[in-house]
């Protein structure tokens, strides 16, 4: 009795092994990839460095390809895709001290609340800041939206508006 146990309980574990190898191989390639890939930013959190997926991001490379994406959509000519680059550019450029400077005001902001007795009015201070910079960066954005509608032609500024209404509020997908 306890011998057919015994060979009872050792076939279970060993169809439970094989079951659980087999299971790993029938992983699909995407979850292989995405599993390598957390793991590689594991890594490399552990060691102080960064993905080049996040290296993008840091140098504001982060909608590169959705851009190109989309003016793919629009079948803009040569000229303006060069109007397009220029106006990007110059718009990038025009508010970059205030990303800049909402960043260091927020980070500021995170300080100043992680204090033991953090002052109300320096608080309101800088959110008052903070709101004025987040302003501010909105009319840019919107001031530059319009500046791109005026080199497209009618149904090029359909496709412009069906495509900013899709990504809602402050570039975010889902509305």
């Amino acid at each position: 009795m306890k011998k057919t146990f015994l060979i009872l309980l050792i076939g279970v574990c060993t169809l439970g092994a094989i079951a659980q190898s087999d299971e790993g191989e029938s992983r699909s390639g995407y979850e292989r990839e995405h599993n390598r890939e957390r793991s590689e930013r594991q890594r490399n959190r552990d060691r102080g460095e960064r993905t080049e997926r996040q290296r993008n991001r840091a140098r504001g490379e982060r909608s590169g390809h959705l851009r190109e994406r989309g003016i793919a959509m629009l079948n803009l000519t040569d000229a303006q895709k060069d109007q397009m680059k220029m106006m990007r550019i110059a718009h990038e450029k025009a508010i970059k001290s205030d990303q800049q400077t909402l960043k260091l005001k927020m980070v500021e902001l995170s300080n100043l609340v992680a204090n033991d007795d953090p002052s109300e009015q320096e608080v309101s201070k800088l959110t008052d800041e903070i709101g004025g910079l987040q302003t501010a960066l909105l009319k840019a954005q919107i001031a530059h939206r319009i500046e791109v509608r005026t080199i497209l032609d009618e149904e090029q500024k359909l496709k412009f508006d069906k495509m900013k209404l899709r990504r809602g509020p402050a570039g975010k997908r889902g509305m």
